[in-house]
């Protein structure tokens, strides 16, 4: 945790990888992804084929990370209107519906 805590603090926590991936897609806890909100990270855009980090906290079974994005997202106007224009008939709770059963 500690050098993850560094990385953020040198500036990487928007940083893409080849695949446009930010550090929010990749994270694997709880503790990473709020630690990544905390020091503004975006937990909102999508990587290169179009997934998000909450798109993908669903996918692996990230529950805890999906109920945390969903209650964080849910208060991005942007992020909102971002997910109402190029996916009508899903939000938030669509995704995490779609992790649950």
């Amino acid at each position: 945790m500690l050098f993850v805590a560094q990385a953020i603090n040198g500036k990487l926590a928007d940083r893409t990888n080849l695949l446009g991936m930010r550090p929010s897609h990749l994270a694997s806890s709880l503790q990473v992804l709020q630690l990544l909100h905390s020091y503004g990270g975006d937990l909102a855009s999508a990587d290169g084929k179009g997934r998000t980090p909450l798109f993908i906290a669903c996918a692996l079974g990230r529950f805890d990370c999906a109920t945390f994005l969903c209650d964080i997202l849910r208060h991005d106007d942007d992020y909102l209107r971002q997910v109402i224009h190029e996916y009508p008939k899903k939000n938030c709770e669509h995704y995490l519906e779609t992790c649950l059963f």
